[in-house]
């Protein structure tokens, strides 16, 4: 309320000119073409000499999630004060990523550990829940506070969680308990509301599956290996029926991770997460790491997984889809580069109400020229530009080498990567732009099909 305020009065004394520019930093839209990583280098480079050494930063926000508390720190305490920067609770930490294959055989080998603790994934709402005595703080996946959406898993946090301060990692998820069955994301997603939140809480009772401690009683876990967190999540948790730590097995081979895969599908669920047990098995905020790896179902295509892209363009829809958006341009990130690199266009899987709600879905981002992080041949211009904010998940047959897209471009060569025959899943819009699939991520399912 104070913020409002504050902001409300800067409003009232801003010319209109002033007024459009405070709005647009409010609202994440001055589309500078500097993302995060990008500031990072920047910060590297002009205190530290030179963006090789943006790790420690890196490390500081992965853990704050606050690029200005980095910069201020470095400008005065150097890079022993950001070190120094601690996890704190109320203040997101970004979330640990998956890795994937391209056949689930290659699981035990690349995960580097003898014992793999093989938990079940699920289709819901990532939830990292923060525990301060009573007051409880929830944050989805792009660090956004979802506190008032989910007032019954505030309820079971502040009831069952036995410390007083905690942050926990997991997923809110919609489980039929008569018969034991998940019910699809979609059905969660009715929870994301302004209003009649207990009444559709009632409806649609979220269950939360935690898979993961981060700090507890005052002591950060980060750097715990894997066994540890989840010895001492066990401890704190006193389950129910709405609350409970991630089901998973432990075992040393391939026959026990595809027999759990299997009972994983059979219940409803997406698939499973395959996570390193090692010493070295930390919770490495921000990263995407082979010490957690992932198999879904396969949807009978020839890759074993959807991507999750970027929207960063369109065409004029014609004929029966004239007056909406034909087709969308879709892009990864890429992770070194802080930009987003073409992998397809797309205009199958869309539902009639899905093309009629595009424009109002993407005239938010809507851009009057080619955003500045996203690389684009001109062979994929589109008719209009978007900022990366949108993500869909993404079906597709396979992963081919292209002239016209510019995923992990060769400039030598002049080509890139492609998905070929791209279908629309669904929105994730829990998904911020940055968390989207990498471009070094497709360039290894690439060269993983073509070695094998």
């Amino acid at each position: 309320d104070q913020k409002i305020g504050l902001f409300a009065s800067m409003l009232g004394a801003a010319t209109p000119s002033e007024r459009r520019y405070l709005v647009r930093l409010a609202t994440g839209q001055m589309r500078l073409g500097a993302g995060d990583m990008t500031l990072l280098d920047a910060l590297a480079e002009a205190f530290l000499g030179s963006k090789t050494r943006r790790p420690p930063l890196e490390h500081a926000y992965n853990i704050s999630s606050d690029i200005g508390l980095v910069a201020r720190t470095l400008l005065e305490e150097g890079v022993a004060g950001v070190l120094a920067i601690p996890v704190t609770l109320h203040r997101p930490i970004r979330p640990m990523l998956t890795q994937r294959v391209s056949r689930i055989s290659e699981i035990p080998e690349r995960i580097g550990s003898s014992i793999i603790a093989v938990e079940e994934k699920y289709d819901g709402e990532r939830i990292q829940a923060h525990k301060d005595g009573d007051d409880v703080t929830l944050f989805s996946r792009r660090l956004t506070d979802v506190t008032h959406q989910y007032p019954d898993i505030v309820e079971h946090v502040r009831q069952r969680v036995m410390a007083d301060t905690a942050i926990l990692d997991g997923e809110a998820v919609a489980f039929d308990r008569d018969t034991e069955t998940y019910h699809p994301f979609q059905t969660l997603m009715r929870r994301r509301r302004k209003h009649r939140i207990k009444e559709v809480a009632d409806e649609i009772p979220a269950t939360y599956r935690v898979f993961d401690l981060l700090y507890v009683d005052g002591e950060p876990y980060l750097r715990r290996s894997y066994p540890d967190r989840r010895a001492r999540l066990e401890a704190a948790l006193s389950v129910d029926e709405r609350i409970s730590s991630a089901d998973r097995i432990l075992t040393g081979d391939l026959d026990g991770i595809q027999d759990f895969y299997i009972t994983c599908v059979e219940r409803g669920l997406e698939g499973i997460v395959c996570k390193s047990c090692a010493e070295d098995s930390f919770y490495r905020a921000g990263a995407r790491e082979w010490q957690w790896i992932k198999w879904k179902s396969d949807y009978g295509t020839e890759l074993a997984d959807t991507l999750d892209l970027v929207i960063v363009g369109a065409n004029a829809g014609r004929g029966k889809r004239a007056g909406t958006y034909g087709s969308v341009l879709c892009a990864a990130y890429n992770h070194d580069e802080d930009i987003f690199q073409t992998v397809c266009g797309m205009g199958s899987g869309f539902s009639d109400a899905d093309l009629a709600d595009l424009p109002r879905r993407l005239v938010g981002a809507k851009a009057d020229r080619q955003p500045a992080r996203v690389m684009v041949t001109p062979q994929a211009a589109p008719d209009f530009w978007f900022a990366p904010a949108q993500v869909v998940e993404v079906l597709g047959l396979e992963i081919t080498e292209s002239p016209v897209h510019t995923c992990n471009w060769d400039p030598e060569r002049r080509r890139g990567l492609a998905l070929r025959f791209p279908r629309f899943v669904r929105w994730r819009d829990e998904k911020n732009p940055e968390a989207a699939t990498t471009t070094a991520e497709i360039t290894a399912i690439f060269r993983r099909r073509r070695e094998g």
